[in-house]
């Protein structure tokens, strides 16, 4: 059942973390163990010997039946924990860029079914800077920073293949911590966050339509007992383009203070991912972000990551309003 907010009392739940008590990325980590590694590794090798494309590959070819009780934890994790997790430990030196690859999109495909991430239907993202060669290329595809925001998907995830030569931290913030200190300290802030805001329709839009969604979306929606957060400020900034009147001195306020409290250090945690890390997140838990980066100039040395936009196997409940980007 789906609540109006804001409501009365604090959330509480794994997810309202902050960095009182997830310090480092060492609070959410996993060591791989050998038989979590042998059990990755036989199973990318069995995907590459069914001679599959890689977006054809599902979690029956890419069997972990003898890590199951560790599959079931980190699910866990993303769902009614935290929201997150990290792994660390793979044998990189072994590792291909082609059978990271592999073992990524095998891994992630027990989690859920990989979703579009471009007009160009890549199903696995590769973050790598094109802002020198593409100027109309996206924020991942840049080395500037990327501001607080919540992606179009149930999960996230991304695997560290070659570390920038200088910054690119990654940053990510408990959208439920925010709302607990916004009840207590900002209560009209929230209120404004719950009234909700319109967005941009893009390629929704029906002939001679709104360039902008009907419904306001709220910045927190709340669906049998679990509290979601959706958040686009570049998005909410255009629609206000669509609207007969400016955002007002309320309105902005509020947005400048929901983002400033998901930078700031009290709540967001700041690591960067080593090669062979991979990071799943629950998007509708945690807003994220990336500092600048300088890369190398050997163009074998630059930053590369694989990411992956997971539609969940196993739902979180959403309200109707969780997002202007899901159907449910």
């Amino acid at each position: 059942m789906s609540q109006v907010l804001p409501i009365t009392e604090a959330y509480d739940h794994p997810s309202a973390w902050d960095t009182s008590t997830v310090r480092t990325e060492d609070d959410v980590a996993y060591s791989l163990d050998q038989r979590q590694v042998d059990a990755l590794l036989n199973a990318m090798a069995h995907a590459r010997s069914l001679d599959k494309r890689l977006e054809d590959i599902t979690h029956d070819d890419f069997p972990l039946d003898d890590i199951i009780d560790s599959l079931q934890q980190w699910k866990w994790d993303i769902k009614e924990g935290r929201g997150l997790f990290l792994l660390q430990g793979l044998p990189m030196e072994d590792l291909s860029e082609e059978d990271c690859a592999l073992l990524y999109w095998g891994f992630g495909s027990h989690f859920g079914v990989a979703k579009p991430q471009s007009v160009a239907g890549d199903r696995l993202g590769v973050v790598r800077d094109q802002s020198d060669n593409n100027r109309q290329s996206r924020g991942y595809q840049k080395r500037s920073e990327l501001a607080m925001h919540t992606d179009t998907t149930d999960i996230l995830a991304m695997m560290s293949i070659v570390q920038a030569k200088k910054g690119g931290l990654s940053g990510c913030t408990s959208g439920p911590a925010i709302y607990n200190y916004l009840l207590q300290n900002e209560p009209e802030v929230l209120k404004i966050l719950c009234a909700g805001f319109h967005y941009p329709v893009f390629g929704l839009r029906k002939p001679g339509g709104s360039v902008i969604t009907e419904d306001k979306y709220p910045i927190f929606t709340m669906a049998d007992g679990y509290l979601s957060i959706s958040y686009l400020r570049a998005h909410i900034d255009m629609a206000f383009g669509g609207l007969d009147r400016p955002m007002n001195d309320a309105e902005k306020h509020a947005l400048d203070t929901f983002e400033a409290l998901a930078k700031d250090p009290r709540f967001c945690l700041r690591f960067n991912m080593k090669p062979g890390d991979i990071f799943f997140m629950n998007n509708y838990v945690l807003l994220h972000d990336r500092d600048e980066f300088e890369d190398h100039e050997d163009p074998d040395k630059r930053r590369l990551l694989y990411r992956l936009w997971l539609d969940a196997f196993e739902k979180r409940p959403l309200a109707r309003l969780a997002s202007p980007y899901i159907q449910n």
